[in-house]
């Protein structure tokens, strides 16, 4: 039985949190419209005894895909060969789907053919004692069939796309490394032509600490693998204005120069400088007031950070002298 979506969930050590996971996509309504790959990036935790009790109860909706360690890209082409439904989704193993809209979404699955297909999320940041939800919603119209030009945001969070789209066009993502969420809608935007927006906010994107690469520990750990990336979305947004317009809407650039900024990495901050600068983007108007202080005269700004971190901690200057 051909299956509408499939949904591919990277999972590396999520046993605090894949029972709720997969739990979520429980609607007896759908089940037999989906197909389930956990995707086991070499955990070392219960994560696939977990997954096989789903498997066992679920076995023609729930699979296993046990490897070794690759990093998030690698979970996405692992799933990716083995797809068979009809669109494809990411889901991460540390969130969930909303069940209610999750049911009104895969129906609406069946009987649309666009290319993409765009919904709402909802970021839930979590702390010790509280929680804050932030929909993420769009202005697009509703249930209507319109042109990949009209996009002017996505995320990973709210992106289905095609899988005959994606194995056509040859899909493969960077393996051993952060951040490829954003490679991922990048390279299924470009292979895209019309997309659909259901108003309807499946995912739940949960925020909940340093162990996250969205945090700053995460951020600073992993600085060369966002550059790696940014260098990825700088190409794009050089060469197709709509990519431009959805990669100036997810502050991917900016977010990198900052990280290089902090990371003390002066070459590698000056080389991004340098490709911005010459791609004609104009980073600058999506900078901070000290950003944009600091894409202009940087020199300045890392002789001041040597001498200041000098003084302080009496460690190697930040500044690197370059040669002429």
């Amino acid at each position: 039985m051909n299956k509408t979506i499939t949904i591919s969930i990277a999972a590396y050590n999520v046993e605090r949190f894949l029972d709720e996971t997969l739990s979520s996509l429980l609607c007896p309504e759908v089940i037999d419209d989906i197909e389930i790959f956990v995707v086991n990036d070499g955990s070392k935790d219960s994560t696939v005894s977990i997954a096989n009790r789903y498997i066992k109860k679920y076995p023609q909706s729930f699979f296993l895909i046990d490897k070794e360690n690759g990093g998030y890209g690698s979970t996405i082409n692992a799933s990716l060969k083995k797809a068979s439904g009809k669109y494809f989704r990411l889901l991460d193993g540390d969130d969930w789907f909303d069940k209610d809209e999750f049911v009104k979404y895969v129906k609406a699955l069946k009987t649309i053919d666009t290319d993409l297909v765009i919904t709402d999320f909802v970021k839930r940041i979590q702390t010790d004692n509280d929680e804050k939800q932030e929909r993420t919603s769009y202005s697009y119209p509703q249930n209507k069939c319109q042109s990949a030009s009209d996009i002017y945001s996505m995320a990973m969070h709210s992106t289905t796309v095609k899988t005959e789209l994606l194995k056509k066009g040859n899909v493969s993502i960077t393996e051993h490394c952060f951040y490829t969420d954003f490679e991922f809608i990048m390279k299924a935007f470009l292979l895209s032509s019309t997309f659909t927006y259901l108003p309807y906010a499946v995912y739940q994107y949960r925020i909940w600490g340093e162990g996250q690469s969205v945090s700053i520990t995460g951020s600073m750990k992993h600085y060369k693998e966002r550059d790696l990336i940014s260098r990825f979305a700088l190409d794009a947004a050089t060469r197709n204005s709509t990519a431009k317009k959805i990669i100036f809407e997810t502050g991917i650039l900016s977010a990198n120069a900052s990280d290089l900024l902090t990371s003390g990495d002066f070459r590698r901050y000056m080389a991004f400088r340098k490709d911005a600068k010459e791609s004609g983007i104009g980073l600058e108007h999506n900078l901070s007031k000290l950003g944009r202080v600091v894409f202009t005269a940087p020199h300045l700004f890392y002789r001041l950070a040597s001498i200041i971190k000098r003084k302080q901690n009496n460690l190697t200057p930040l500044y690197v002298k370059v040669k002429d």
